[in-house]
């Protein structure tokens, strides 16, 4: 089965027919405007080898709402004027199942891309006023979403062998950092809880502070060393946990 597309036959006022048995255009590098200067509805200005299918998913939706309401004007205008033009009604229609089927297909693992994509799938049969997933994807495109949905709710795998924690009853540097380690996941869950009111909202974003930074770097960092100075982590843990008066040595009794 292939996707439907938007029916390009004449709708009644307000309303854009659509066709289940229409094959809408998968993925691909369609002209959307013509020459360097021209200004597509939907898109805009488009750069020199803009290509659909490798644009970020938020602008993907940003665009598929756009093309709905270009639909939606040319088909509202009819109401006055009593007529379209079909080569307009044509390319407003195409924009739109092109938009859509980029979304549809495309490979992603964050899950707000995923949660998307649903969300495109639902805005579509919305439109087709059904209840059938069907009329709006077909299994690979449905398989590809389900595979996406997998990828960005796997639980993340070491990408290092962590050694041993512990060495009889004493700690490694293993297992000391992994006590520090539940020192700093705590606090920040205090620290989310008594500035947002939640205790997973400041796991969302990384605030880069320069002052924290410049404080912690070393001549012997690697350059552009995006986090913290690696070299001194096991002095920082040892100060900050004996600060805090907790066992950096021992297994706890």
């Amino acid at each position: 089965m292939t996707s439907p597309a938007i029916s390009q036959a004449k709708p009644s006022p307000s309303v854009v027919n659509f066709a289940s048995a229409a094959a809408a255009p998968r993925a691909g590098n369609a002209k959307l405007a013509d020459g360097p200067d021209a200004v597509d509805p939907v898109f805009g200005k488009l750069p020199a080898g803009f290509e659909l299918k490798n644009q970020p998913m938020p602008m993907l939706v940003y665009w598929l709402k756009k093309a709905r309401a270009r639909i939606d004007e040319i088909t509202n205008g009819a109401e006055t004027a009593g007529a379209y033009s079909e080569a307009e009604m044509a390319s407003a229609i195409d924009c739109f199942n092109k938009i859509f089927g980029v979304i549809v297909n495309a490979q992603c693992s964050l899950a707000s891309d995923v949660a998307s994509q649903m969300q495109a799938v639902v805005n579509y049969l919305d439109c087709l006023k059904s209840d059938s997933i069907e009329e709006a994807i077909d299994l690979p495109q449905f398989q590809n979403i389900a595979g996406n949905l997998k990828r960005a709710t796997a639980f993340r795998q070491p990408r290092k062998r962590l050694g041993n924690a512990t060495k009889g009853r004493r700690l490694t540097r293993v297992g000391l950092l992994q006590r520090y380690q539940s020192f700093l996941m705590q606090e920040i869950f205090t620290l989310s809880t008594e500035l947002y009111g939640d205790p997973q909202y400041a796991l969302q974003f990384v605030s880069f502070d320069d002052a924290v930074h410049t404080a912690l770097k070393s001549e012997k960092s690697k350059r552009g060393y995006v986090f913290l100075d690696p070299i001194s982590l096991t002095l920082r843990a040892r100060t900050v946990l004996k600060s805090l008066k907790v066992d950096t040595e021992n297994v706890e009794r």
